[in-house]
C-alpha cells in the first residue's frame, strides 16, 4: 500500500528542524566558506522539498 504521509510527515520534520537552525545562525556571514556551506545546505533542502512535493503529485512553483 501507498503511504504518502510518511512523506509529508518527513518534510514537516525536516522543515521543521530547518526552521529551529535558521532561527539560530545567520546563513550570510563574513566567513566565506562557511556562507559557502550554509548555502549549499539550503540548496539540498530546497531538492529534498521539491522532490518530497514531486512524490506526493504536488507541482511546486518556481517563483512566489
Amino acid at each position: 500500500a501507498l503511504e504518502v504521509h510518511r512523506i509529508s510527515h518527513y518534510l514537516l520534520d525536516l522543515v521543521s528542524r530547518f526552521h529551529g537552525y535558521y532561527s539560530r545562525h545567520r546563513v550570510i556571514s563574513d566567513d566565506v566558506p562557511l556562507t559557502l556551506a550554509r548555502l549549499y545546505l539550503l540548496d539540498g533542502l530546497r531538492i529534498t522539498i521539491r522532490n518530497g512535493f514531486d512524490l506526493m503529485g504536488i507541482s511546486v512553483p518556481e517563483k512566489m
